[in-house]
This record gives C-alpha cells, structure tokens and sequence, in this order.
C-alpha cells in the first residue's frame, strides 16, 4: 500500500515538473515574440497622442 502511495506522489511530482518546464519554456518564447513586436513598432511616437486615439 505504501509503495502505491509513494509511486503515485512520484508520478505526480514527475508531472508537475513537466508542466513547469513547459511553461517556463512558453514564457520565454512569449518574451521573445514581445520583444519582437516591440522593435517593430519602436519607431512610433505617441507624444501628443490623445487616449482615445490610442483606445
């Protein structure tokens, strides 16, 4: 019963790292893209832009 008990928080532990190495990756691709899109629209000004216009 024990062994059972000791298996399963393994696999369950095994799995949590699983999905925190994989959101860890999908947060560095995220920052990436961002940082990306950022460069892109680097040359834009928005000195006197009126907040409904940037809405």
């Amino acid at each position: 019963m024990v062994g059972k008990e000791n298996k399963k928080e393994i696999q369950e532990e095994i799995q949590r790292k699983r999905i925190e190495k994989a959101l860890e990756q999908g947060y560095k691709r995220r920052k990436e893209e961002s940082q990306s899109i950022v460069k892109e629209f680097k040359f834009l000004e928005f000195d006197g832009w009126e907040e409904e216009q940037c809405a």
